[in-house]
C-alpha cells in the first residue's frame, strides 16, 4: 500500500516537472530569439482557419542563409493578425545558431 502511494506521488511530481520543463523551454526559445534572432521573410505553405476553435494555424518555411537548408514550422496566429494566403511572405524570427528555432515575429514581440 505504501509503495503504491509512493509511486502515485512520484508520477504526479514527474508530471508537474515535465509541464514546468515544457513551459521553460518555450520561454527559453523566445528569449533566445529576442537576444540573437534574425528577421527574415518566410513563405506560407499552409493556412487552416478553424472557426470552431477561433484560431488560424499557419505553416511556413524558410531557408537558412548560412547553410541553405530549409526549415518549417506550424504556429497559431493571434486573432488580431491578418490571415495570410498560401505562397505569401510572412515575417519570421529565427536563430542563426539554431535555425530549427523560429517563431512568427508577433509571437516573439507580444509574449513574455
Amino acid at each position: 500500500m505504501l509503495l503504491g502511494n509512493l509511486i502515485i506521488i512520484l508520477l504526479i511530481c514527474a508530471g508537474f516537472a515535465f509541464t514546468a520543463w515544457l513551459f521553460l523551454k518555450g520561454n527559453y526559445h523566445k528569449r533566445l530569439l529576442r537576444r540573437e534572432g534574425r528577421l527574415i521573410l518566410a513563405t506560407v505553405t499552409e493556412v487552416r482557419d478553424d472557426r470552431a476553435d477561433m484560431e488560424t494555424v499557419v505553416t511556413y518555411e524558410f531557408a537558412d542563409s548560412n547553410t541553405g537548408r530549409t526549415y518549417s514550422r506550424t504556429s497559431v496566429l493571434q486573432r488580431h493578425v491578418s490571415i495570410p494566403i498560401e505562397g505569401e511572405k510572412i515575417e519570421v524570427i529565427y536563430s542563426p545558431r539554431k535555425p530549427s528555432i523560429s517563431r512568427l515575429k508577433n509571437e516573439v514581440e507580444y509574449t513574455l
